[in-house]
């Protein structure tokens, strides 16, 4: 019988241990195998009965109909790459299949039909036997439970990580339309016996689709067939398990459809088992309280709270909500634990120095680690990128690597902060590294017509992207000098970005406002008069756009997403014209359906992301990267459209992303550029920080931007008038 390896590791295995598919004997590997077809009004199923696995999951409802489960094969480079072989039929797109890291192979399953609403797989081995039971249920859910049993006379033990239950939701970006009407962003929260899926179609049109544990414990999850435009199949891990000779152990969870975020806590909260455990905020720095609460349909009496292991003080409400209050004494994260006699889960929040504090010592780093110092070399004045693990800078002509791009930011970082530094030493160290990198930035990116090259020697490389981080490095720079010629680079870089078309690009990071504003105060109204005008004809673009967004670099993904709301926001605040309006507030939903809603500080507001370390990273993974600072353009977005709406909920909204990715920096200076936080990723241990620090610096940025908001500030000191 044919053995399909397929990579799982836990923290406690090797990288590259392959995990053996528990379900699927070799005729299960047909592709042409006919399935069963099993529906009623809330759900149209399709069982394949050679693996007793879940290939459809539909709404009949459903006006636009989807399979909320992939297929075998991925789109790349704009294309659909099918893939019938039996390793890609098994791995793919089939729901609840197990695997092990440890047992050999189990035989095929028998599928049989106990009612006309209930179906079983067994799947049994040697010394293991699964049994996979699905009911549909009067409510209207779709019951599914996982129950191992040990057959033979030796104790089994299963650490996290080395079980996996195969969640293969369509989590892909074939292109804006397709993805917007059949794919869904997958937000997982394992935390454990609370553990939740709510996965919501990328076009925020419901129906979304719900999963809720009933029973077990699910304590991590995994990712495994990632690549850049496919954020992979999920692996389920079960809490570590034991099992004596003749023992049993279950993981049941209840799938359900939902209008929405309100609508999926609605039905979550009905669970009695669920206990919804939240934080006044998830980042926070030294010297704030950090409020827990937590809150269930069954009672809390007796239920303790811990962290980082020990006991706090806890206060019933009439209510039935449980309270702490735990004092934020030092950095670091403090993992929140609540249990009971049954119940277990868990919380996440992350302390940091005072936000001046904590910018200061990133700043220190950069000055003393990753700025190269070379008098003759064309890298001299360069800030690069730094690696933590070996205490040397990188470098290399591999775009993501190299002096130019989005290592701008670590310049940019500087010239805000200069005029907001109070530290008069730092400040004169600053104000003369700054120096020497405008004369690099002058010297080896770019050219007396605004053209901005990739890298040192004005290397060309056809990047839009580019040019607004360059006219943002001149803007501050210019605010925090007052040298005239840094306002005229400003103006002559925009100016060659619209000459080379980037009215209709999606460019992360457009400095309209602030740009705007400068020009104004500077009294060059022609200047102003002249970039307001390129830029309403860019927000006309993406009016023309609308949802069609076009792929840059990626097929679809929420950096492309959030410049385009962004530059209706500002132009909007600009001009004052409705149809800007209208068309941002058709597409703030699909923004904001990127964000997740877990109670944990790398997750809470924080987009969907899994690319990036591949590309800016030393371990070069695809897989989940959350926090990544490009979450921050949501925070722009939303902070405007507080600005725009008076809602101040979207100004908590933007605070609470900037602040998740506070943990990209340590109270030393040094950086990463990505956390993995999948247990692991296409087969390597992830869960980690990766050791490079490259770009990350951009959270910074524009948590600075976030601050000079006046409407943002005026927020916040309502927000602690309120809390004192």
């Amino acid at each position: 019988m044919k053995k399909t390896p397929i990579p799982v590791a836990g923290a406690q295995h090797e990288p590259r241990l392959a995990a053996v598919a528990l379900a699927i004997g070799a005729t299960a590997l047909q592709a042409a195998s006919p399935v069963i077809e099993w529906e009623n009004a809330r759900w149209k199923l399709a069982l394949d009965p050679a693996s007793g696995a879940l290939v459809r999951i539909e709404n009949p409802a459903d006006p636009q109909p989807m399979n909320w489960l992939r297929g075998p094969g991925r789109w790349e480079r704009g294309k659909w790459h099918a893939d019938t072989s039996p390793d890609a039929v098994a791995s793919e797109g089939q729901w609840g299949l197990v695997w092990s890291s440890q047992l050999g192979q189990l035989h095929a399953a028998q599928v049989r039909r106990l009612t006309d609403r209930v179906w079983e797989s067994v799947y049994s081995g040697s010394v293991l036997t699964v049994t996979v039971r699905r009911e549909l249920e009067d409510d209207g859910g779709l019951l599914e439970s996982y129950t191992f049993e040990n057959t033979g006379g030796i104790a089994l033990q299963f650490p996290v990580g080395s079980l996996a239950i195969a969640a293969p939701l369509f989590d892909q970006y074939p292109n804006a339309k397709i993805s917007q009407e059949s794919r869904c962003h997958t937000h997982l929260w394992m935390g454990g016996t609370s553990a939740w899926i709510n996965a919501t179609r990328m076009g925020a049109r419901p129906p979304h689709l719900g999963l809720m544990l009933v029973e077990g414990s699910l304590d991590a999850y995994s990712t495994q067939g990632a690549t850049y435009n496919d954020r992979g199949v999920f692996l389920l891990h079960p809490a570590e398990m034991k099992l004596d000779g003749g023992k049993r152990a279950t993981i049941a969870w209840r799938l359900f459809w939902h209008e929405g975020w309100d609508d999926f806590w609605g039905k979550m909260a009905a669970n009695d088992r669920f206990v919804r455990l939240s934080a006044n905020d998830y980042s926070l720095t030294v010297g704030d309280k950090l409020e827990i609460t937590a809150e269930s349909a069954a009672s809390l009496a007796g239920a303790q709270i811990f962290a980082n292991g020990e006991r706090m003080e806890t206060r019933l409400d009439e209510a039935g909500k449980l309270h702490a209050n735990i004092p934020a004494t030092r950095p670091g994260e403090i993992l929140v634990e609540l249990r009971d006699r049954t119940r277990k889960t868990w919380l996440r929040a992350n302390i940091t120095p005072a936000i001046d504090q904590l910018i200061e010592a990133r700043l220190r780093f950069i000055l003393r680690h990753q700025q190269r110092n070379s008098p003759g070399d064309p890298l001299d004045g360069a800030y690069l990128a730094y690696d933590n693990e070996t205490g040397r800078q990188v470098y290399g002509r591999t775009n993501d690597h190299n002096a130019g791009r989005e290592r701008m930011g670590m310049g940019v970082l500087g010239a805000l902060y200069l005029p907001r530094c109070l530290d008069e030493s730092l400040k004169a160290e600053l104000s003369a590294s700054l120096a020497r990198y405008a004369a690099f930035v002058d010297r080896e990116l770019e050219d007396e017509s605004g053209e901005v090259f990739n890298d040192v020697r004005r290397s060309f490389y056809d990047r839009l992207y580019n040019f607004p981080w360059a006219a943002h490095f001149h803007l501050a720079l210019y605010r925090a000098t007052g040298d005239a010629t840094q306002l005229d680079r400003f103006v002559r870089v925009l100016r060659r970005y619209y000459a080379r078309g980037g009215a209709e690009h999606y460019s992360i990071g457009l400095p309209i406002s602030e740009g705007l504003h400068v020009l104004q105060e500077a009294g060059r109204t022609e200047d102003r008069a002249e970039l307001l005008a390129r830029f309403r004809e860019h927000a006309d673009q993406i009016v023309r756009f609308g949802g069609d967004y076009p792929s840059f670099e990626v097929n679809y993904e929420q950096a492309i997403v959030a410049p385009g709301v962004q530059l209706l926001a500002e132009v909007y605040l600009a001009t004052g014209e409705e149809t800007y309006l209208k068309e941002l507030r058709r597409q703030m939903p699909v923004l904001d359906s990127f964000a997740g809603r877990q109670p944990d500080h790398r997750l809470h507001e924080v987009a969907i992301r899994h690319w990036d370390d591949y590309w800016f990273g030393k371990l070069g993974l695809y897989g989940d990267t959350f926090p990544h600072y490009w979450s921050v353009l949501n925070a722009r977005a939303y902070a405007s459209y507080g600005r725009i709406t008076g809602e101040q909920s979207w100004f908590s909204r933007a605070e609470a992303v900037v602040e998740a990715n506070l943990s990209l920096f340590q109270a030393d200076g040094s950086a990463t550029c990505a956390h993995l936080y999948a247990l692991s990723s296409n087969g390597r241990p992830a869960a980690r920080n990766d050791p490079w620090a490259n770009d990350q610096d951009w959270a910074l940025v524009h948590l600075l931007v976030l601050i000079e908001d006046p409407s943002f500030a005026s927020y916040k000191r309502a927000r602690q008038g309120a809390d004192r």
